[in-house]
């Protein structure tokens, strides 16, 4: 029936986060994101791959299905047959979330999508930390913030904060609460 309230300041140090030895991309290619800012998310994906020099990239492009499924070895932070199959994506159909994270096979997932649905409900169905960019003005940010926080990863939108400060966010860890 006695509660207390404990005032504490915490000095808190950035830790970057070891790298993945594996990522699943996954990226949106349904109807409404053929607006997207190709521009500001190829130079998220050129900062994070400057940091994540050696790593295989298994790319799921989607929009009512999973429309292509491909791997890609980087190998000292060189992408570029990864950016070329992703600027040739070609945007079409509904979005539909229902069995995209059904074989995880990377460490951490990047998810590039504006959250909006009209097939089914986005859902975190993997407990690797989802990293999740978005560079639409119209975007369903809650979900996206929501889903982020609930496996341990970092929604960031490139509308609100600079690819730097995106690419901080996600390269080091975050703390959190864990009790008391």
């Amino acid at each position: 029936e006695d509660y207390g309230l404990i005032y504490k300041a915490l000095s808190t140090k950035s830790r970057i986060r070891p790298g993945a030895k594996s990522v699943d991309l996954y990226w949106d290619i349904s109807y409404s994101m053929r607006d997207r800012d190709l521009t500001k998310e190829l130079q998220f994906l050129d900062e994070y791959f400057s940091k994540t020099r050696n790593t295989k990239v298994n790319l799921i492009q989607f929009s009512n299905a999973i429309v292509s499924e491909d791997s890609f070895q980087i190998s000292g932070g060189d992408w570029s047959r990864l950016k070329s199959a992703l600027q040739a994506s070609v945007y079409d159909g509904g979005t539909s979330f229902d069995k995209l994270f059904a074989n995880t096979k990377g460490d951490e997932i990047l998810l590039f999508t504006d959250g909006m649905r009209n097939l089914s409900e986005l859902k975190a169905t993997s407990d690797k930390p989802h990293y999740i960019i978005n560079s639409m003005g119209m975007a369903n940010n809650k979900r996206l913030e929501d889903i982020a926080a609930s496996t341990n990863g970092v929604y960031a939108n490139l509308n609100s904060k600079s690819v730097s400060d995106a690419i901080s966010a996600i390269m080091n860890q975050s703390y959190s609460f864990l009790g008391y």
